[in-house]
């Protein structure tokens, strides 16, 4: 299974800080008040979206780190996993129109 498309973002305000010792990175989210503790995983596809990102680019920076088989199920579970503790934003791709016969 892939990725949607679109467009990813971090939520605004994240402060985050590595423990890089432990392979773990607090995140603090303001608008939720809560922190959250990524793995090493998650942390990656946190930071490919700082700034925001398109799904192609951050699918192939991702690849050009996680080199497993199942690199692209890890990155979906990530993205899940962000997307459901609203750390992550995603601004799906707009519709394509659809094609109509020429008279």
């Amino acid at each position: 299974m892939s990725c949607p498309t679109g467009h990813y973002s971090q939520m605004p305000g994240l402060r985050l800080r590595p423990v890089r010792e432990l392979g773990v990175c607090v995140v603090f989210a303001p608008a939720e008040a809560r922190l959250f503790r990524l793995n090493a995983q998650s942390w990656l596809a946190l930071e490919l979206c700082r700034g925001g990102t398109t799904a192609a680019a951050l699918r192939k920076a991702w690849r050009e780190v996680v080199t497993s088989d199942d690199a692209e199920e890890r990155l979906r579970v990530a993205l899940d996993l962000l997307l459901a503790n609203r750390l992550l934003h995603h601004e799906p791709a707009p519709a394509e129109a659809p094609m109509t016969a020429a008279s």
